[in-house]
């Protein structure tokens, strides 16, 4: 499904299996690399400070990050809170979360419109999207994750489970929230 009007390209991700390890490139979404990286490193999650919560315990932690994040990244950013399909703002706020357990810089092609799929489980997608001309590096996936959690924070009516929308951030790039299929 993707976003329409934009060129869906593989995520690439450079990050680390080991504390000061080499530096890997692996494709996909944070989900599928998380599983990637455990397998290559099984104390990933140690090594890396990553605490493992219950489901539940996850779900919740990630509603409270929506709402307390410090959305530094995003403050003041415009957003649209309509035009796509709504997801379970639990399911993307979990996928923000996930977001905060990568380390590395996040890199997108040129655009505009140039859209990797960053994360999405359970019907709920998060995008990102590059709006300039030439490549975009940024500094963390943290950034993406504040963008999501934005979308959540602005767009989520007050009732019901679902939201979705797209974050503008000020360099000319998006992040989108919303159903997708996976």
């Amino acid at each position: 499904m993707g976003v329409e009007g934009f060129d869906l390209m593989t995520v690439e991700w450079e990050v680390q299996a080991h504390p000061g390890g080499e530096n890997l490139t692996l494709t996909g979404t944070v989900e599928e690399v998380l599983k990637e990286l455990r397998i290559i490193n099984p104390n990933y999650d140690q090594d890396f400070g990553i605490t493992t919560l219950s489901f539940t315990e996850a779900i919740d932690a990630a509603i409270e990050s929506a709402v307390t994040q410090a959305d530094d990244v995003f403050k003041d950013a415009p957003v649209n809170c309509a035009g796509y399909d709504d997801a379970d703002r639990k399911r993307l706020a979990q996928g923000a979360r996930y977001l905060l357990d990568v380390q590395g810089k996040p890199t997108r092609g040129p655009g505009p419109g140039s859209c990797g799929r960053v994360s999405c489980s359970w019907n709920a997608a998060i995008y990102w999207c590059n709006m300039d001309s030439k490549a975009k590096t940024i500094n963390s996936f943290k950034e993406i994750s504040d963008g999501a959690y934005h979308v959540i924070n602005k767009c989520y009516r007050g009732v019901g489970i679902l939201v979705s929308g797209r974050a503008f951030h000020k360099d000319n790039w998006t992040v989108v929230g919303r159903w997708d299929r996976c």
